[in-house]
C-alpha cells in the first residue's frame, strides 16, 4: 500500500513538473511571438524608409538636411542629429552636423540652423562614406551593424534616416494594405510644404479609387506641416506589377509640379521615389 501510495505521489509530481513546462513553453512561445512580431515589424519599417532614403540620397542637393540616428536604435544623445548639405561634387558632400531637437517642423530646423551657422564646423566625406550611413542590416538587441558614419567628435555611429528640405514637398510612403477582394488603402505623409494634388495616374486600368475631392485639392491644411494623407479603392491585383504616380503643386497658379512613384509587386514596395 505504501508502495503505491508513493507511486501516486510520484505520478503527481511528474504530472505537476510537465504542466509548469507546458505553461512556461506556451508562456515563451507567446512571448518569442510577440518578440518576432514587433522586430518584423521594424524591420518592414527600416526597409521602407531606406527606400525612401536612398532614392533621395541619389538626389541629394545644397540645402538639404540630413537626419542622423544612432546605429544602436536609439537616438543619438550626446552628438549630431542634423546636418546642411552645403556643397556637393562628383565624389563629395560637405555638411554642417549640428545638435537639435527632434520631431519638429523644419522651418524651426532651418531658423535654428541660420542662427547658429556661425559657430558650427563644416566637414567634407566622400558620398561612399556617407551613403554607408544607411543602414539596412537591422538586428534586435543589437541595432545596427557594419554601417554608420562618424564626423567630428561624434563619439558614436550613426545612421542616415531622413533626407528633408524647408523649399519642396517631402512626401513619405508610411502604408499600403491590399485585401484578397481588390480593395486597398495606401497611406502618406508631407512634412514639407503644403501641397495640392494635382492629379494621380496609376499603371493598372483596373484600379478605381474613391475620389471624393476634384483636383487640385489641398493636402492636410494650409499652415500645418506633417500631413497624412491616404489613397483608397478597389480593382488591385496582386499578382501584377502596379505603380501609382502621385503629381503636386506647393500653388494652384504655379506651373511647378512634382511627382513621385510607388511601384510595388504583390504587397511588396520596390520604389518610392521622386522622379521630377
Amino acid at each position: 500500500m505504501k508502495l503505491f501510495n508513493s507511486k501516486i505521489k510520484l505520478l503527481k509530481g511528474v504530472i505537476i513538473i510537465v504542466l509548469i513546462a507546458v505553461c512556461f513553453w506556451v508562456l515563451k512561445s507567446k512571448a518569442f511571438h510577440d518578440y518576432y512580431s514587433a522586430y518584423q515589424w521594424k524591420k518592414n519599417r527600416i526597409s521602407n524608409q531606406n527606400i525612401q532614403v536612398y532614392s533621395e540620397f541619389d538626389s541629394l542637393k545644397t540645402d538639404d538636411y540630413i537626419q542622423f540616428e544612432s546605429i544602436k536604435g536609439f537616438k543619438a544623445q550626446k552628438t549630431y542629429n542634423y546636418a546642411k548639405v552645403t556643397k556637393i561634387t562628383k565624389d563629395s558632400v560637405t555638411i554642417v552636423p549640428f545638435l537639435f531637437m527632434r520631431g519638429i517642423k523644419l522651418n524651426l530646423i532651418d531658423r535654428h540652423y541660420n542662427k547658429e551657422k556661425e559657430n558650427l564646423q563644416s566637414i567634407t566625406l566622400s558620398r561612399k562614406d556617407l551613403e554607408n550611413g544607411i543602414c539596412d542590416n537591422y538586428f534586435p538587441m543589437i541595432g545596427f551593424t557594419f554601417c554608420g558614419v562618424e564626423f567630428l567628435d561624434s563619439k558614436e555611429k550613426l545612421r542616415l534616416s531622413n533626407i528633408n528640405n524647408t523649399t519642396e514637398p517631402i512626401i513619405r510612403f508610411s502604408d499600403l494594405d491590399i485585401k484578397d477582394s481588390g480593395k486597398f488603402y495606401i497611406s502618406f505623409y508631407n512634412v514639407g510644404q503644403p501641397i495640392y494634388m494635382q492629379k494621380i495616374i496609376v499603371s493598372n486600368d483596373t484600379i478605381r479609387f474613391f475620389q471624393k475631392n476634384e483636383f487640385p485639392y489641398l493636402i492636410g491644411k494650409k499652415d500645418s506641416k506633417n500631413s497624412h494623407f491616404a489613397l483608397a479603392g478597389t480593382g488591385w491585383d496582386k499578382d501584377l506589377e502596379t505603380s501609382v504616380e502621385l503629381t503636386v503643386m506647393l500653388d494652384t497658379l504655379s506651373d511647378k509640379t512634382y511627382t513621385f512613384k510607388l511601384s510595388t509587386y504583390d504587397e511588396s514596395i520596390r520604389k518610392f521615389e521622386r522622379i521630377n
